[in-house]
């Protein structure tokens, strides 16, 4: 057993105050011999034993009165049921992997698709009122809603309009703010779920000695929740990347030429014949290229363009090479006069 207010069993000192009052009464009174006591001396022998028996109850009541109470106010919660949980309400943390890493295989069967199938089976199978939170571990982090909810439709709901593609997912401090947020939540029995693809990226081995300090405080918490690791997806060995763009013109005017530099590189070990490249201005495609690109390969796409209209364009250089599409493509703003 363990409390979740552990200070104010400081109240069970309360039970003692009876009892001081007790000791302080008993010692007030003074006997004083009269002349008819010989009288009451049959009736006082046969019911002292019966006084002496309700004053003991009487005791025992108030002492379990400041007692049950202080024992109320520090919330006593039992430890190590869970093979009794069964159907009973939790709290629940899912930790959802939405790096860039989790877009491979595509949006429709990708790991970023399972991940999304998977958490939306274990919000099926979490019972009728559970608070549970969704929290991001990449791009801005945070909670999928804003608070801790006992609505699991909604977050289905929100869950299946979701993309991934945000960075890497900085996995310690994802850790860290799961703990501080079940921490706050309602039931005494807690899990966090970290579903993700485990890929190195995200989980370098030089944070390995932060995540064992978070995993330490877990333990020590008055309330440790059980932690689940689940990996969902696969590495894609194929990968092609625009790396930068290069242009020697940082301002220039209406109808000036610009050359684009596009440097690309393919990390995976196939070789692309006749890589499709597009030049794209405003999200408009203006120019197209190919580029034959081999194994572990780097290659550079000129363009040229000269801008119609003044003010603040954005050109992107896309790579039409493979479903993991956050690095296909590179964009820079152009400032025009």
């Amino acid at each position: 057993m363990t409390f979740l207010n552990i200070i104010l069993l400081g109240g069970l000192a309360a039970a003692s105050i009876p009892i001081i009052i007790h000791l302080i009464n008993r010692n007030r009174f003074r006997i004083i011999n009269w002349g008819a006591m010989h009288l009451l001396d049959a009736a006082l022998k046969e019911n002292t034993r019966r006084l002496q028996l309700e004053q003991l109850l009487l005791l025992l009541v108030r002492i379990m009165i400041p007692t049950l109470l202080a024992l109320a106010l520090a919330r006593p919660v039992m430890k190590g049921i869970e093979a009794l949980v069964g159907s009973a309400k939790s709290s629940q943390v899912i930790l959802l992997d939405n790096s860039y890493s989790m877009e491979a295989g595509g949006r429709a069967n990708g790991s970023f698709a399972r991940a999304r199938q998977e958490t939306s089976e274990l919000l099926d199978g979490i019972s009728g009122g559970s608070d549970v939170a969704i929290m991001l571990m990449a791009g801005d982090g945070g909670m999928l809603l804003d608070q801790p909810t006992f609505d699991h439709s909604r977050l289905s709901r929100e869950l299946t309009a979701m993309d991934a593609g945000f960075g890497k997912a900085d996995a310690p401090a994802s850790l860290e703010a799961a703990v501080a947020t079940i921490a706050k939540m309602q039931h005494p029995y807690r899990e966090i779920i970290v579903v993700s693809d485990f890929q190195k990226v995200s989980w370098l081995e030089e944070e390995a000695g932060e995540r064992q300090r978070i995993m330490q405080i877990l333990k020590e918490s008055p309330l440790p929740p059980r932690i689940t690791f689940m990996k969902v997806g696969a590495s894609d060995p194929e990968n092609v990347s625009v790396e930068s763009l290069d242009f020697a013109r940082l301002i220039l005017g209406v109808g000036q030429p610009i050359n684009v530099r596009a440097n690309i590189r393919n990390y995976g070990s196939r070789t692309y014949s006749a890589l499709q490249v597009y030049f794209r201005v405003d999200g408009v495609e203006r120019l197209r290229s190919q580029v034959s690109l081999g194994p572990n390969e780097e290659q550079q796409v000129l363009f040229a363009h000269d801008f119609e209209t003044a003010g603040s364009h954005v050109i992107e250089v896309f790579a039409d090479a493979d479903t993991l599409t956050a690095d296909n493509s590179f964009s820079a703003s152009i400032p025009v006069w």
